[in-house]
């Protein structure tokens, strides 16, 4: 073991620095031959303010400042790796890695609380890196290595505000942004995934996507961004996860008419309370369970002929006053549970109501009064709460005819 100015290498090389002798050292001043900080050297020092690297530094090893109380370093072109953990907790204020094209290891400057800024170049981003970092405001990713932004990134960074992404971006992991106050962000030219929760009770305020070749948006992707206004899909093939906007309660429409989605997913709006319309695109083929649930100003909603299949409690609690179904739907949940609606409107007739279709609604009908339901702008006023069958309906239908 070998001391230069307070320090300990492991021999007279002085390449691994391992620690001090004197906890209370406050500036760290590292031989030039200096190549690694070794694991937990100086984690919990807590005078620590100033480090020097030297030019020629290859590592920083797993919790080597972890704790301490350091609040300046620079990070010199050679550095090649900041290890897991390496500045966890620390004061750091400025993290400025314009030099280095270090990999930034998972949770490397994880609670940083006092970190306001930090810069990079060609780096690559590991999971959790700068999660927690509190009042960090702004980051510029364009010139980094991922074509992930990974898991946790900047998740719980409050005061995140802008975030400038690179055009290779293919996929933001889970919770990459989650509980933070991102509101002004690029959408990658090349993205094509959004993960669990990647943006979760975020400041996003408007989501364009449009012009894309494909993009899935996973499960609760942005839930509950309650700034979230509007978005636009436009001629891109969208496909969306369960919940993927649920309690946006600021979004007032919803428009998915120019995408080619096939399904919207269960409880997908549920609880947007300020959704005043939604417009479907003609190619969908499912609306899920609760996928517009406590959409309580969703007044109407014109329902594409080509739907087959609405789940139940898909309007449950919305303020619909009527609805028409599609003739060739197959599968109908208690869609109605909670609502206001007074007309039931059906594009074929009664001898073309699929039989499973026609049941759902009979059972309905029969806990009600003063609703009606029209097949072909022929209105049969109170049918179902006379629990009339389907044989004798359809007789009636017949006879109206003739």
């Amino acid at each position: 073991m070998t001391e230069y100015n307070g320090l300990l290498y492991t021999d007279d090389t002085f390449e691994v620095c391992i620690g001090s002798k004197d906890r209370n050292i406050e500036v760290l001043d590292f031989h030039p031959n200096t190549k690694e900080i070794r694991a937990e050297s100086f984690s919990d020092y807590k005078k620590i303010s100033k480090v020097t690297l030297p030019e020629g530094i290859k590592k920083i090893c797993i919790k080597a400042f972890s704790f301490s109380s350091i609040t300046e370093i620079n990070f010199p072109a050679s550095l090649e790796v900041i290890d897991m953990l390496a500045f966890d907790s620390t004061k750091l204020k400025v993290v400025d890695l314009s030099k280095s094209s270090a990999t930034i290891g998972s949770y490397c400057f994880a609670n940083c609380e006092e970190l306001e800024k930090a810069f990079f170049c060609d780096n690559t981003l590991q999971p959790s890196c700068f999660q927690g970092c509190i009042n960090l405001e702004e980051v510029d990713l364009s010139k980094i290595r991922n074509i992930e932004i990974p898991g946790q990134c900047f998740c719980n960074c409050k005061k995140l505000k802008t975030v400038t992404l690179s055009d290779d971006i293919t996929i933001i992991g889970q919770e990459a942004f989650a509980h933070t106050d991102v509101s002004n962000i690029n959408w990658p030219a090349k993205l094509e995934k959004i993960i669990y929760h990647a943006f979760l009770d975020s400041g996003i305020t408007n989501i364009d996507l449009s012009n894309r070749k494909s993009v899935f948006i996973e499960k609760a992707s942005f839930e509950g961004c309650e700034k979230l206004e509007s978005f636009n899909f436009n001629n891109s093939t969208i496909i969306l996860g369960d919940e993927a906007f649920s309690g946006c309660k600021n979004l007032k429409i919803a428009d998915l008419s120019k995408t080619n989605i096939k399904r919207i997913p269960k409880i997908c709006f549920q609880n947007c309370e300020n959704l005043e319309n939604a417009y479907l695109p003609d190619g969908l083929k499912e609306i899920g369970a609760g996928a517009f649930h406590y959409c309580k100003k969703l007044k109407d909603m014109l329902i594409p002929d080509t739907v087959e299949r609405i789940e139940g409690r898909a309007f449950d609690k919305t303020n619909f006053k009527s609805i028409c179904i599609p003739k060739d739907l197959i599968s109908l949940g208690n869609i109605f549970t909670g609502s206001s609606i007074e007309n039931y409107y059906y594009k074929g007739s009664l001898d073309e109501v699929d039989d499973y279709v026609l049941e759902v609604i009979c059972k309905y009908m029969e806990q009600i009064t003063d609703r009606r339901f029209v097949f072909k702008e022929l209105t049969f006023d109170s049918l179902y709460k006379e629990n009339r069958s389907f044989k004798e309906i359809n007789d009636l239908q017949k006879r109206f005819e003739k």
